[in-house]
């Protein structure tokens, strides 16, 4: 568990060793952005929300550090100082870029192919066209949770909610693995329900009762 209360938080990201394909990537989401425009840390967030100790600094900071970015600022408003989710992805593409793993995106899992009883790559829908994806060693799946999917938010949730209640951004989180066919991916039931639950703490000193 980090300081910032996540099971994990990575360290800001240097984007401009991506290049133009920092522009492939989604922008973070607004919470995480000050004037719309400067990504920000939790470590950063708590004191300008809260305006405690030299939260000025902190902001000082972030207008400086953004501002100087040159020429890059007169092409763009986006900051290439990635934080939260967005270093975390930035990381990973780097790492893929390092070692020239092809990027498929608008790529959508439809089945896995079995073969000789084990998984040899995976049927996917990339722009409307079916594309057979084959895997030497194995297929990793790591399509997220099932937020953004009403079915399996009805089957599995002791509440009944509409996916607008997450916060996952467009159409992410479907569940596809989940119900992809021939179904060798199985949810256990007795775990579904917590699924969506995020280990967090909160500070003892931080607490405040009126």
């Amino acid at each position: 568990m980090t300081s910032g209360g996540r099971t994990m938080l990575p360290l800001p990201f240097d984007a401009r060793v991506l290049g133009d394909e920092m522009f492939r990537m989604r922008e973070p989401h607004p919470t995480h952005k000050v004037l719309g425009r400067m990504q920000i840390d939790l470590a950063e967030m708590g004191p300008l929300i809260r305006r405690t100790g030299a939260w000025w600094v902190t902001a000082a900071k972030l207008v400086l550090r953004y501002l100087s970015d040159v020429p890059f600022r007169f092409r763009s408003r986006r900051d290439r100082r990635l934080t939260t989710g967005n270093a975390m992805i930035g990381g990973l593409r780097k790492a893929m870029m390092d070692r020239d793993i092809p990027l498929y995106l608008n790529t959508r899992l439809a089945s896995f192919i079995e073969e000789d009883g084990r998984v040899a790559g995976v049927n996917a829908i990339q722009r409307g066209a079916e594309v057979e994806i084959r895997a030497r060693r194995g297929v990793i799946v790591a399509t997220g949770g099932f937020d953004k999917h009403q079915g399996l938010r009805d089957k599995y949730m002791p509440v009944t909610t509409p996916v607008d209640y997450s916060l996952t951004p467009g159409q992410n989180n479907t569940g596809d693995a989940l119900v992809a066919p021939p179904g060798r991916i199985r949810l256990a039931s007795s775990v579904a329900a917590s699924a969506w639950n995020s280990p967090f703490r909160v500070p003892a000193p931080a607490i405040r009762l009126r």
